[in-house]
């Protein structure tokens, strides 16, 4: 039926690599007709340095974080980043970009959870972000299959990001 498949042309390797700057990604067709990278990010991916390299000891937030480019590219310059995804492959995924750019193990903290439920406890602890970067899906699962619909969760999830969003000069906020 070609639902969720890719029809090729020509051989298309299983993965490859895609270099952004400094930071090695890798990309490969996924079954969800994705190769893991969102390359007309780009503009908000230097954004995004411009910012952190104005701070001293940034912390960034990526919910929603996926493979982790936006992530490993904020850590690349300088962030404490925090990568928070539902789905256990792509933390995974964004773990391996980690490695292939270089990072550090403990570059990215890698959370595998529903981004309102660590936003929730993070608010609750009051927990602080000089930067937080949200590229949510108009429909999604959770780690334990709540439904996200950006709809309907979208703005309930901002007036929790708004308290955790620092209020030091050049923190920012990036919603895709």
């Amino acid at each position: 039926n070609g639902k969720g498949a890719w029809k090729k042309r020509t051989e298309v390797p299983a993965e490859w690599e895609v270099i952004y700057k400094d930071s090695k990604l890798l990309s490969k067709l996924t079954n969800f007709k994705h190769n893991g990278i969102f390359p007309e990010q780009a503009p908000n991916w230097s954004w995004s340095v411009e910012q952190i390299s104005k701070m001293q000891e940034p912390q960034v937030l990526n919910l929603f974080g996926y493979t982790g480019a936006a992530s490993v590219i904020a850590a690349k310059a300088g962030a404490h980043v925090t990568h928070v995804d539902s789905s256990k492959a792509s933390i995974t995924w964004c773990k391996e970009n980690a490695v292939r750019s270089g990072l550090s193990e403990d570059a990215i903290r890698l959370i595998n959870e529903d981004a309102r439920s660590f936003a929730k406890r993070e608010a609750r602890r009051g927990a602080s972000y000089n930067g937080i970067i949200l590229d949510p899906p108009a429909f999604g699962r959770g780690s334990k299959d709540e439904v996200w619909k950006i709809e309907e969760d979208l703005l309930p999830l901002m007036g929790t990001l708004a308290e955790l969003l620092s209020l030091q000069p050049g923190s920012f906020f990036l919603l895709n």
